[in-house]
C-alpha cells in the first residue's frame, strides 16, 4: 500500500507533463526509469547512478539507458533535459544544493524530487523494528527533512508547481525559473 500511494503521487507530479527528454538522476535498479519510459513512449529516457556491475546488470535487464556519473557533476550539457527526476536520491547526498544546482542546470523546464519526510520516517522504521540503534534513521540517509523544510530547499532554486506528502515521503514538482 505505501508503494501504491508513492507510485500514485509520482503519476500526479507527471500529469501534464510532456517532456522531449528525461534523466533520472539516482536511477538505482531502473524501476523509475522504466516506469517513465511506459509513460512516455517514444521520447528518450536516461538513468545515472554511480558505478555499479549490479547496477549496470539491473539496467541491461530492463533495457535501461543509463550512464554512470555523481549528481554534483551530470555529465551532460546545459538544458539537456525536459524533465530531471531524483527520487529517494538527495537524502543520501553530502551537498543536496549542489545536485539542485546541477539538476537546474541539465533541466530546460522541470524537475520532480522525493524525500523520506521526517521523523515520519523514522518513526515508520522504528515501529517495524528497524534501525534502532539509529533512532530509525537508514544507513545512508545523511539529510533529513519536514515536508515543509523540503519545500524550502527546493523552492530556493526553483519555482514549486506541487507537492503532495504521500505517507511517509515528500515529493515535490518545480520548474526553472
Amino acid at each position: 500500500r505505501l508503494m501504491a500511494g508513492f507510485f500514485g503521487a509520482l503519476d500526479r507530479a507527471l500529469q501534464n507533463v510532456v517532456p522531449g527528454a528525461v534523466l533520472e538522476v539516482g536511477a538505482g535498479e531502473g524501476e523509475v526509469t522504466a516506469r517513465l519510459r511506459e509513460r512516455f513512449p517514444g521520447v528518450p529516457v536516461f538513468g545515472l547512478d554511480l558505478p555499479d556491475d549490479e547496477t549496470a546488470d539491473h539496467w541491461s535487464e530492463k533495457g535501461v539507458d543509463g550512464v554512470f556519473g555523481v549528481i554534483h557533476h551530470l555529465p551532460f550539457p546545459d538544458r539537456s533535459f525536459d524533465l530531471v527526476l531524483a527520487i529517494e536520491v538527495l537524502e543520501h547526498v553530502r551537498f543536496p544544493e549542489l545536485a539542485l544546482a546541477e539538476m537546474e542546470r541539465v533541466t530546460r523546464d522541470a524537475v520532480v524530487v522525493s524525500v523520506p519526510r521526517e521523523p515520519v520516517w523514522r518513526a515508520a522504521n522504528m515501529a517495524r523494528g528497524k534501525y534502532w540503534p539509529e533512532l530509525g534513521t537508514t544507513p545512508g540517509h545523511i539529510n533529513h527533512w519536514s515536508a515543509a523544510g523540503f519545500r524550502r530547499l527546493v523552492g530556493r532554486r526553483f519555482d514549486l508547481e506541487w507537492s503532495a506528502t504521500p505517507f511517509p515521503w515528500t515529493m515535490v514538482r518545480a520548474t526553472r525559473r
